[in-house]
């Protein structure tokens, strides 16, 4: 390109087309200029098709870890699965002990989704009560986007806030599972192994853990406090799930 712009400007010159007769010295400082100015042009022009190689390039690999965070979001998703199922079977136990043990209506919080309790589905309920799942989470994608800066380049502003506004709500989830449902599990099963009845003791019947809950107050508050702290997580974990499904076709739809 460059090599073109000058053999059509010495054609000019040779043709004396480049403006009106002037001295030798006038002549060699047009070519200077020209020189320098083809320079410039070459310089803007390489320059533009770097940066757009580059923006190329890093577009490509934006793409490929927005695929890997699919895949990260894929397996939260089947691990909150995991979280719901074993916090629902928590609920349902806990729930049958409070209403066996007239404790049920002492708070506000009730809940309308879950089934009634089923002996015949529990056969362990002191093992299920003791059964605590927190979400361990998979962010490998996304702090490879944010430490290499690339996360700032995704074109729709939109979905970069939805991606750290969503790993935003799992560090909330983590904390409160943390501080709320881990913290009470560890006094429910502290009082469980005062009261004799251990950790996952199959031999502890439903009838047993109700009576219990009847005459010892602090293990039954305890079971009324992990019942809300459970429905929270439950709550919770639901509404991330949906984001996550969410989530999912909004970075799926960016390729079409």
């Amino acid at each position: 390109m460059i090599k073109f712009f000058r053999n059509k400007r010495y054609d000019l010159i040779d043709k004396n087309n480049t403006g009106k007769p002037a001295l030798p010295a006038g002549r060699y400082l047009r070519y200077a200029i020209g020189e320098i100015v083809l320079v410039i042009i070459g310089i803007l022009i390489a320059l533009q098709i770097n940066d757009w190689n580059e923006n190329r390039i890093s577009q490509l690999r934006i793409d490929s870890q927005l695929i890997n965070l699919t895949k990260d979001l894929e397996s939260e998703i089947e691990e909150m699965t995991g979280i719901l199922e074993t916090s629902k079977r928590r609920i349902i136990v806990i729930k049958a002990i409070l209403i066996g043990s007239d404790r049920l209506g002492s708070f506000g919080a009730e809940d309308t989704i879950f089934q009634e309790y089923n002996s015949e589905n529990f056969i362990y309920p002191n093992s299920v009560i003791s059964h605590l799942q927190t979400l361990d989470g998979n962010r490998s994608a996304y702090n490879g986007l944010i430490s290499s800066a690339e996360f700032y380049l995704i074109k729709t502003q939109s979905l970069a806030n939805r991606i750290q506004n969503y790993y935003a709500k799992v560090d909330e989830l983590k904390d409160a599972e943390r501080w709320e449902n881990q913290e009470t599990w560890m006094m429910v099963n502290k009082s469980k192994h005062r009261l004799g009845l251990g950790t996952y003791s199959s031999e502890v019947t439903m009838e047993k853990l109700i009576q219990s809950a009847k005459d010892d107050r602090q293990f039954g508050a305890e079971l009324e406090h992990q019942y809300v702290l459970d429905l929270g997580q439950y709550y919770r974990t639901t509404d991330q799930k949906k984001e996550a499904i969410d989530l999912i076709k909004v970075i799926e739809s960016r390729k079409k």
